[in-house]
């Protein structure tokens, strides 16, 4: 809902909004609904190309752009320092609005989690969005939105049009599972736990198809993007592995125009030892 009303109300028809040659389907979607045009720039091992950026906002006059710059959706690569602090002077030097995805912020686990470009935003120029389904539950639908104070304003508005007034008692439970430190131990706990999948997902995949895909380990998140053979079709595999119990994505929502990237997100979160085993046992099994 925060990308849907921040979508409604920065975007004309006919703006152009810069989003990552692979990204957020449901971002793309929000936009194009409100009538915005999609302008797509190259996603590298150091997060989005802001140099390709700029170029862009010297030939036209650019709304937005959307990243999700602690681990990028859907490759996981993290924006570079740098990048960051391109991306901000960009948006003050040409007007843009950046908008800041941080759908996973807490999990990171080679470090502390980097700060928000909006913390150190002194111009008015970042709207943040979080969400407490992947730090708490997937089933617990609040989220957050930070932002100047005239478009928190207008954001409102709209939220009072389309939810006249949300779920109060579900927000007062989580308020005060923060003010007792429920959330603060369930963090430091999930953390441990996520880590521990991850690396031990990555080992499955490099134990047992080391010949059929190839990853760069997150240094964070709740999936571990996954490239495949260009000899196996991900589609076919994805149907196969539907078959046997096994759900993943067949990698299709992330192909735009000529790309195809025959790659997918591997979840690890929700998945113990015992089911990731399992889990890609099945995925040799169909492969093979």
């Amino acid at each position: 809902m925060g990308i849907y009303l921040i979508a409604q109300q920065l975007c004309k028809k006919g703006d152009t909004i810069i989003v990552g040659n692979t990204s957020y389907f449901a971002a793309d979607m929000a936009f194009q609904y409100a009538g915005a045009h999609l302008q797509r720039v190259k996603i590298d091992t150091l997060g989005i190309d802001t140099d390709a950026i700029e170029k862009i906002c010297k030939k036209k006059k650019i709304r937005a752009v959307y990243v999700t710059p602690h681990h990028h959706f859907p490759t996981t690569v993290m924006l570079s320092a740098c990048r960051r602090m391109n991306l901000l002077r960009l948006a003050e030097k040409y007007g843009f609005m950046l908008i800041e995805d941080d759908y996973d912020y807490d999990f990171h686990y080679a470090s502390s989690p980097i700060l928000p470009m909006a913390s150190v935003d002194n111009h008015g120029m970042v709207i943040n969005i979080g969400t407490m389904s992947k730090t708490f539950s997937p089933g617990l639908r609040v989220a957050y939105l930070v932002a100047p104070k005239n478009i928190i304003s207008a954001l409102a508005t709209l939220r009072f049009i389309i939810d006249r007034q949300g779920d109060y008692l579900l927000e007062q439970a989580i308020a005060e599972l923060f003010k007792d430190g429920s959330i603060k131990r369930h963090l430091r706990k999930a953390l441990l736990t996520y880590h521990a999948r991850r690396d031990y997902l990555g080992k499955l995949l490099t134990t047992n198809l080391a010949d059929d895909v190839r990853f760069t380990m997150p240094s964070g998140g709740l999936a571990i993007w996954t490239q495949f053979h260009k000899s196996i079709s991900l589609p076919d595999v994805a149907s196969r592995a539907a078959e046997k119990g096994l759900i993943i994505n067949d990698g299709k929502i992330y192909n735009h125009g000529v790309d195809k990237l025959n790659a997918t997100r591997l979840g690890f979160a929700s998945l113990n030892f015992n089911e990731l085993d399992k889990a890609v046992r099945i995925l040799r099994d169909v492969i093979r």
